[in-house]
């Protein structure tokens, strides 16, 4: 609700400043009655600076509010929620729906500064003396703390919209930004330039038309309807700027003349915002919408180019079958092991002896219990890297559970997503390094094909590695048998 206000005075204020420049059609009594109402603010001396005083003192005082209350909360000091809710709205409240109003208010002075002497509409009605000086002064120092603050906290507004949602619901705080420049630029030129009519009228048309197109091309909310108002209010306060042409130009004392200007403008004001909304709203869908006709992909991980590499260069390596003499020695171990010089020399001597029966004994305990050591040790690895593969699917899951939610806080979900692509890379890592250690760990290879596109393949090589231990352990425990 705050936001359909905000844009509903930007839009008051900007045609106030094209109305009070221009000389538009309008006499007697109509004329007058909008033209003190646009310019209510600057009626009187005394009216004047009672208005920059209060405003001024109200917003000193809600930046002191803010700051003790978050001192005190910060130190966890209880506050009463309901003071916290009224110093926030007011804080809200001044630096959105009455800021382009104090702004009025605060350079109600610069009045006596820009006024042309050969140009009788630039005579302001408040009296230009020592008095209007210090008001001036006074209105210029409280300006430039007004415009401090708003520009502060629109940095920040959008990733608080995020939680509240509404069609307003922000992408960027860009956009919010520039209006506030733009918006505020042209108060200024109003006052400033009132008296060159054309510099105001090209510069409203300028920067009005950036602001009208801007949400159609960048889409700076997140909701269609959003993009249509906001296109529509910067389209409404084009129109009177673009109407300033006419006026300066064209004979005012002609009725057919003001007849075609009056025209003129119906149609504009009708027309452009219709064709403004109607071409936002049909590009914005355009680019969000799903067609029938389009296929939508899966989602699925890249492979980094050093993770193809390892996975390319981790391969099973694959014992060949020994004879019938040497079966009780080859089939304990495997090339790796027979590499060794010292493990072929104790195979040698295991050969060589007539009763092997001790030496062999303890050649298959020491190759159990560094096949024991090593898989403890590889083990240990493959739990840590579950854990980091049970972090990224908690991560997501919870990015999952708050992307259903109506309010969307879209930076915490991108932090979760964040954090799962991360534990994932550490759980991959692991794994990759671990396989590169231990090529023939069934639960290595079962536990790396779970989160791979090579599942397949890799579940076969943990059953072929699988059934050729089981047939080697059952030759071994056979002939062990038969030489105790």
């Amino acid at each position: 609700m705050f936001q359909f206000f905000e844009i509903l005075i930007q839009v008051v204020q900007c045609v106030g400043v094209a109305y009070r420049v221009f000389d538009w059609p309008l006499h007697g009594i109509v004329n007058r009655t909008i033209l003190d109402f646009f310019g209510e603010t600057w009626r009187s001396n005394t009216f004047l600076l009672t208005q920059t005083l209060i405003m001024g003192i109200l917003l000193i005082a809600v930046i002191f509010s803010m700051l003790v209350l978050t001192m005190l909360v910060k130190r966890g000091i209880l506050v009463h929620h309901l003071i916290l809710e009224i110093v926030h709205l007011c804080f809200v409240l001044i630096t959105g729906i009455f800021y382009l109003p104090t702004v009025n208010v605060f350079l109600g002075g610069l009045l006596c500064y820009t006024q042309i002497k050969d140009d009788p509409s630039t005579i302001p009605k408040i009296s230009c003396n020592g008095q209007q000086t210090a008001v001036f002064l006074v209105g210029i120092a409280f300006f430039l703390v007004s415009f401090v603050l708003t520009f502060l906290i629109r940095l920040f507004d959008f990733k608080h919209d995020h939680k509240k949602g509404g069609i307003f619901t922000q992408q960027t705080g860009f956009y919010n930004i520039y209006i506030m420049i733009v918006t505020t630029a042209v108060q200024i030129t109003g006052i400033a330039f009132r008296g060159e009519l054309l510099v105001v009228s090209i510069f409203g048309i300028v920067v009005f038309l950036f602001l009208a197109i801007y949400p159609c091309i960048f889409v700076p909310y997140f909701n269609v309807w959003g993009n249509v108002v906001q296109g529509i209010a910067m389209q409404i306060c084009f129109v009177p700027f673009t109407m300033g042409i006419f006026f300066i130009y064209l004979d005012q004392s002609k009725s057919y003349i003001t007849i075609i200007e009056w025209l003129i403008f119906a149609i504009l004001i009708m027309l452009l915002p219709l064709f403004n909304a109607i071409i936002t709203y049909k590009r914005i869908v355009s680019l969000w919408a799903v067609h029938a006709d389009e296929e939508t992909p899966l989602p699925f991980i890249l492979m980094h180019k050093d993770q193809r590499n390892k996975m390319k260069s981790i391969k099973c390596i694959h014992t060949q079958e020994s004879d019938e003499k040497n079966s009780s020695v080859s089939d304990i171990g495997n090339k790796d092991q027979k590499a060794d010089n010292q493990q072929m020399n104790m195979q040698e001597r295991i050969i060589s002896k007539s009763t092997p029966k001790k030496s062999f004994t303890r050649y298959f305990y020491d190759q159990r219990m560094e096949q024991i050591q090593g898989s403890q040790q590889s083990k240990a690895h493959d739990n840590q890297a579950k854990r980091y593969y049970q972090y990224s699917k908690a991560y997501i899951s919870s990015a999952y559970i708050m992307l259903a939610k109506d309010n969307l806080d879209l930076s915490k979900i991108m932090a979760y997503i964040d954090q799962a692509i991360v534990n994932e890379k550490y759980a991959r890592q692991i794994l990759e390094d671990l396989l590169l250690r231990h090529p023939k760990s069934v639960e290595l290879i079962r536990t790396y094909g779970r989160d791979d596109d090579m599942a397949l393949q890799l579940f076969d090589k943990a059953n072929d590695i699988e059934q050729q231990e089981k047939e080697r352990t059952d030759r071994s425990t056979a002939k062990l048998n038969d030489n105790v």
